[in-house]
């Protein structure tokens, strides 16, 4: 559902750009709870939210060392102009 795609791409973006606990992360991007949050990333993305924090940071780390990157996520909106 749509609001629950928006929740998950604020959650994603919060999740590469911090080190902020998952319940804070949850809570923040409206799910809640972490175990909301867990579920939602699970149907959405395929992984848990601390796995995809540790593939976007090890994808990052990799693209400065100029090795070849991990493929990004899909885009979870569609945005219009």
């Amino acid at each position: 559902n749509y609001v629950e795609k928006v929740r998950l791409e604020a959650a994603c973006r919060r999740l590469e750009l911090g080190d902020d606990a998952l319940d804070h992360v949850a809570l923040d991007a409206g799910f809640g709870t972490v175990e909301t949050l867990r579920r939602a990333f699970k149907r959405g993305l395929g992984v848990g939210p601390g796995e995809y924090r540790e593939l976007r940071r090890r994808s990052a780390s990799e693209a400065n060392s100029g090795e070849p990157r991990a493929p990004q996520p899909p885009a979870l909106v569609q945005r219009t102009s």
